[in-house]
């Protein structure tokens, strides 16, 4: 047994950007790559609702969990700061400050994820190619 050579070094794997994932990691829960801060299960009749409404409710959900739960408190104000003012005063129509509300593929299932991540990792967070307000259904108008 030996290897071909030539100039292509690879060529036991002729296209290896047809293989996205060998190993269908991708479809594991959570794609076990990213940090879940919170997780919110959205009443389903708000499921076509706007964002702001959406997370309104994941917001009152995050903050009694804030003021119930003395070390997830601890552990999130020392990973982000910024949530202690925002706390005094939350908009609770929009993301947690250096957070936001990632519309998962799980219908209904809202994640409290880090900000950039899910700005540069889009791949993890969307492992179909389409965002999780697209496969519930309203896409981009129910956004607003």
């Amino acid at each position: 047994m030996s290897l071909k050579g030539g100039i292509n070094l690879y060529a036991y794997a002729p296209n290896p950007l047809s293989w996205i994932d060998p190993l269908g990691l991708a479809n594991r829960p959570n794609n076990g790559k990213y940090n879940i801060f919170h997780d919110y299960s959205l009443d389903p009749k708000y499921k076509y609702s706007s964002d702001g409404v959406q997370f309104n409710r994941a917001n009152t959900d995050f903050i009694n969990r804030m003021n119930s739960n003395p070390s997830f408190r601890r552990d999130m104000l020392g990973r982000h700061p910024a949530l202690g003012d925002w706390l005094k005063n939350p908009n609770k129509a929009l993301s947690p400050p250096d957070l936001t509300w990632h519309h998962h593929e799980d219908v209904n299932r809202l994640v409290l994820v880090d900000r950039i991540d899910h700005a540069d990792n889009q791949g993890l967070y969307h492992p179909t190619g389409k965002g999780g307000r697209d496969m519930w259904g309203g896409g981009e108008l129910g956004r607003r």
